[in-house]
Parts: structure tokens; C-alpha cells; sequence
């Protein structure tokens, strides 16, 4: 007798033709009176081997000496996860006098039927942890060999239908594992379920877009000629329905939320909630992360604009528009007068043209947008509407801090508080608001003021800087270096 382990042994024999046989022990006693022609210890099991009709069939016993797997199997051995034994992989002759795979777990009980080509464990991580799979392989009617996918547990979440399955996931439903399927030039989209995701396949299921809500769909069809031709279609991931049906010719990503859909040689758009503002126009732009895009048609001047988040096309058409939440510049042609415009205001929030007209803005940059009509130069009120008047003639003005504005007249800036009283009369070429003072230009060099207007940094540099973390990068003509908001020159 020869010890495997603790309570495993194995009791050599000889039988009646003198040849030698085995039988399992455990803690030295006979487990039963099978002789087996051959045994073998792995991993605290005992695989045995009988002989049956000239065929070797083969068990399993447990380390507490329970026979869990009938010695009827054909080949068997353990499959391994790490270095630790997970299954028990076995065969069985098939009617068709093939033999085919199937798995044991370690207490004996079927995981998956033999009635596969190969059985194989994946390995793979997700989400920065390990994550395993079954892949499993089975010849089809033709003969053709197919993949499919279950879990640890050995439920089917694939059917092995396809040439290809591997898993995926998808930007936006990074918690969610999908399995990606072909098979005759087709993809299809399995959840960790084993659901089919939009019911059919495609020929190609692409990246997400539209918000990281909708996922691009190509499907080949035929057209009157009976040609073949490709279209796009978009599937909602959240909703968990088709949006658009392979109906457009083409699609890109507009940079935002939204996609550019096109049909023949017009252009549409999907908004992230699935509108679709049908292909009609011959160029869409986006200008504005808040969902603004300008929509030209073909042979058309000017623009229509759309607001993708309120699903409006506004009958307003303009040269260009600008946005300054919460409001929308739309810069107009005046009649008969080329490249001059006059400006209106649209409020985004209350989705309401404003009645005033302004020949000239300058956006908020601190603390209040102004505004000039007839000459004048006003402070813009909160609801787009011509508010106090600012003292003085001049062909610019806008604030560069929050009560003071800067001023221009014969080209040269100036500073003003906006009851008209002059702090600094205009005397820069360029003047500009930063952190806790003004950005000047002074016969072609760049310097900065206090707003007092007492110089804080000599105009004596080449280029327009701006501090950041305290520390500005300058050129004086003999080479580029640091300083600080003192005019020291620092390390960087």
C-alpha cells in the first residue's frame, strides 16, 4: 500500500491472470471493491482508470474519499484558474464515434454536457479585475466548427452559433460586459445575460455617440436597381430600442452631444434624446458646447440656427451667432448694405427673441456685457434689454474688472469707471482685463497696469503674456524667461 495523501492510499494487488491492480483506501480502509488498472493523484484527487471491453474508462475520487465522478468517462483531467483546479475536463464517445468534451465541477456535478469540439477557459480582465469564461466550441450541420460563451457556473450565455465571439464593453456602460458575436459577415450584441441586443445583427455595430447614448448600426440593403449599397442606423443603449432604422447614407460626430446624419448630399442632426432634425441642409456647425449649431441650405447666404436641447429651428436667419449663456447673439445683414450687420438677442432659457437690436456687443468678460446703439454705449441688463447708459463717445468699451471699463478713441485705450470719471486717459494700443490688473501694449511691447493705472509692468516685452500660477513667460528681445507680477525674473 502506497499513501497519496492524508486519507487517500492506494492498495497495490495482484489479479487472477497475475497481472497488478488497484484499489482506493481512505484512512486505510477500502472505499469499495473495484480494482482499477491504473490510478493517479492530483491536486488531492484520485483519477482511476478501469478497463472495459478492451476501453479505458475513467473516475474521480474526492480527498474525503467519495467516488464523485463514475469511472465511465473517456479521457479526464483537471483544468486549471490560477493555478488552482476549477473543473474536470472529460469525454464521451459520441453516436457518431467522435469524441466530445464536456465539464465536471469538483464535486462531481455536470457543468456542461459532452457535446462540444473544445472546451477552453478565457481569461481576460474587466474593469482592472480578472474575469473568466468558458468558450466553447461545436461543429455545426456543415461541419464548420462555432463558438459560443458560458459562465463559471455553465450557463449558456452564447449559443455556440458563431466563427467569433469575444467580449467587449462600451464607453458610457463600463459596469456592463457585452459579448460580441459574427458570424456570415454579421455582428451581433449579447448582454452578460445572454440577450440578444437589438434583435438582429449587423454589419458592423460601431462606437457610441449621440451623448453616449445611441450606438452606430451599418446593415447592407439593395435599391431599385437591385444593387447593394450600405446605411446607418442608431440603436438607444439606455432605452434599449432602435431609434433610427438603417435609413441614412453616412454619419459623423459633430464634436458634442449631438451626430450629423447624412442622405444623398444634405445633412441632418440627432439631438441626445433622439430628435432628428431632418437631412435638409447643405453644411451644419456646431458653435457652442451648449448643443447650437448653424444650419446652412444650399445656395443660401446666411444661416438658420438649431437649439438641439430645446429642439427649435429659429426662423431668424443671420451671418454668424455667438453665444453667452444665457444668451444667443444673432448677427443679422442689414438690408442692401453688404457686410454690415446689426445684432439681436435670443435668451436660451426662456427661449424668447428680445426685442432690442444693438448695432455692436462686448461680451461679459467680468462683470456686466455691453452694448452699442446709435453711438451710445450702454450696460446690457440681465434680460438682454438696453440698461444705463455709459458717459462719453467711444468707438469701444467694455469692462476689464468689475467696475471698471476700458475705453477707446483715436485708436489709443483709456480706463473708466462707469460713471463716466476717467482713471486713465486712452494712451494704450491694446489694453486687456487680468488677474488683479490690465494686460497693455505700448508702442508694440506688452506690459501691465494696476487699475489705478500706475504701471506695474513696464511695456518693454515682445510678446502679450498672461500670468498663471504667478509666474508669466515673457521675451525682451535677447530671450525668453519667467517672472513674476513683481517683474523678477524666476525660475520656472
Amino acid at each position: 500500500m502506497f499513501e497519496l495523501n492524508a486519507q487517500l492510499a492506494v492498495k497495490e494487488i495482484t489479479i487472477e491472470d497475475g497481472a497488478t491492480g488497484y484499489m482506493v483506501t481512505h484512512k486505510k480502509k477500502p472505499i469499495d471493491d473495484i480494482v482499477y488498472a491504473d490510478a493517479m493523484f492530483q491536486n488531492g484527487f484520485m483519477i482511476v482508470t478501469r478497463d472495459e471491453n478492451g476501453v479505458s474508462k475513467y473516475g474521480v475520487y474526492a480527498p474525503d474519499g467519495k467516488l464523485i465522478i463514475e469511472p465511465k468517462q473517456g479521457p479526464l483531467e483537471l483544468m486549471f484558474l490560477k493555478d488552482k483546479p476549477i473543473f474536470f475536463l472529460f469525454s464521451r464517445l459520441s453516436p457518431n464515434g467522435e469524441y466530445q468534451v464536456g465539464l465536471f465541477d469538483l464535486q462531481g456535478k455536470i457543468v456542461c454536457e459532452p457535446m462540444y469540439q473544445e472546451i477552453s477557459l478565457v481569461e481576460d480582465y474587466f474593469q482592472d479585475k480578472p474575469y473568466t469564461y468558458i468558450q466553447l466550441l461545436k461543429k455545426n450541420d456543415a461541419g464548420e466548427t462555432c463558438k459560443g460563451v458560458a459562465n463559471l457556473e455553465g450557463k449558456m450565455i452564447v449559443q455556440p452559433r458563431y466563427k467569433e465571439i469575444e467580449w467587449t464593453s462600451f464607453e458610457g456602460f463600463e459596469s456592463k460586459k457585452f459579448y460580441l458575436a459574427t458570424d456570415n459577415e454579421l455582428n451581433y450584441l449579447f448582454d452578460s445575460n445572454g440577450r440578444l441586443i437589438m434583435g438582429k445583427g449587423f454589419l458592423e455595430i460601431g462606437e457610441f455617440c449621440g451623448g453616449k447614448k445611441l450606438v452606430a448600426v451599418k446593415q447592407k440593403t439593395v435599391n431599385d436597381n437591385g444593387e447593394d449599397q450600405y446605411a446607418y442606423g442608431f440603436y438607444d443603449m439606455n432605452a434599449d430600442k432602435e431609434v433610427f432604422a438603417c435609413i441614412f447614407d453616412g454619419w459623423q460626430s459633430s464634436g458634442n452631444d449631438e451626430v450629423i446624419v447624412e442622405k444623398g448630399e444634405f445633412k441632418g442632426l440627432i439631438n441626445p434624446g433622439g430628435y432628428l432634425l431632418e437631412p435638409s441642409f447643405e453644411s451644419i456647425e456646431l458653435i457652442s458646447d451648449s448643443g447650437i449649431y448653424m444650419c446652412k441650405t444650399k445656395d443660401a447666404t446666411d444661416h438658420q440656427i438649431f437649439l438641439s436641447r430645446s429642439k427649435k429651428l429659429l426662423d431668424e436667419r443671420c451671418a454668424y451667432a455667438t453665444e453667452n449663456w444665457p444668451l444667443l447673439v444673432l448677427e443679422m445683414l442689414k438690408t442692401n448694405e453688404e457686410d454690415v450687420t446689426e445684432s439681436i438677442l435670443y435668451n436660451l432659457e426662456t427661449n424668447q427673441l428680445l426685442n432690442e437690436k444693438y448695432d455692436e456687443y462686448v461680451f461679459r468678460e467680468f462683470a456686466s456685457t455691453t452694448v452699442r446703439k446709435n453711438s451710445k454705449w450702454y450696460v446690457m441688463s440681465a434680460d438682454g434689454g438696453m440698461g444705463k447708459e455709459i458717459p462719453g463717445t467711444w468707438n469701444d468699451c467694455a469692462f476689464v474688472s468689475d467696475k471698471l471699463l476700458k475705453v477707446q478713441t483715436n485708436n489709443l485705450y483709456g480706463l473708466m469707471k462707469s460713471d463716466g470719471k476717467v482713471v486713465l486717459s486712452p494712451q494704450y494700443e491694446e489694453m486687456s482685463g487680468g488677474e488683479n490688473g490690465v494686460y497693455v501694449k505700448l508702442n508694440g511691447k506688452y506690459g501691465m497696469i494696476d487699475y489705478n493705472g500706475s504701471v506695474i509692468i513696464p511695456c518693454n516685452y515682445e510678446n502679450a503674456f498672461r500670468f498663471y500660477s504667478g509666474k508669466a513667460q515673457i521675451n525682451d528681445g535677447s530671450g525668453t524667461y519667467y517672472i513674476n507680477k513683481k517683474n523678477v525674473r524666476v525660475e520656472n
